[in-house]
């Protein structure tokens, strides 16, 4: 029997009846999928930071310690930010969509709840994109703070 696959479950109302075996598989195939999906964004990331204004001149070494304090809020700005236009789903990438149901099952409730939360707020901001733009380039500008922290 073929495995369902992520974009199937989003669909599926009865993942409560799927064996334990195949949720098992199912929350693993869903944190590999999502850590993939992670790296490529780190990439993406990477790129974006290096055409802010000044950010290039940094010794490579400071590059590095100012994504490693911010990578995952500018991550999950993203994240936020693509899932705007859906009704309680977040949009991991453009194919790849998690509504309560397979959080739950992944394991992802809590982190998926608190970025729901995040999209509510920029939903009701009129969260536009030369605003989520300026949030990340805040965000990697005020990394300093947070470096201190460490």
């Amino acid at each position: 029997m073929p495995l369902p696959s992520a974009n199937e479950l989003t669909i599926c109302t009865g993942i409560s009846s799927l064996s334990l075996e195949m949720r098992l598989y199912l929350a693993h195939k869903a944190m590999t999928t999502l850590c993939d999906l992670a790296d490529r964004e780190i990439v993406v990331i990477i790129s974006w930071a290096k055409n802010i204004p000044r950010f290039s001149s940094l010794s490579l070494s400071d590059q590095m310690s100012v994504l490693q304090s911010v990578w995952m809020e500018i991550l999950i700005l993203g994240v936020a930010y693509r899932s705007l236009p859906f009704e309680d789903e977040i949009v991991y990438a453009d194919d790849y969509v998690m509504d309560e149901d397979f959080s739950r099952m992944a394991g992802m409730l809590d982190l998926n709840g608190s970025v729901l939360q995040l999209v509510r707020k920029y939903k009701a901001l009129n969260l536009e994109k030369e605003e989520y733009v300026l949030l990340k380039a805040l965000t990697l500008a005020n990394s300093g703070e947070r470096m201190q922290l460490y």
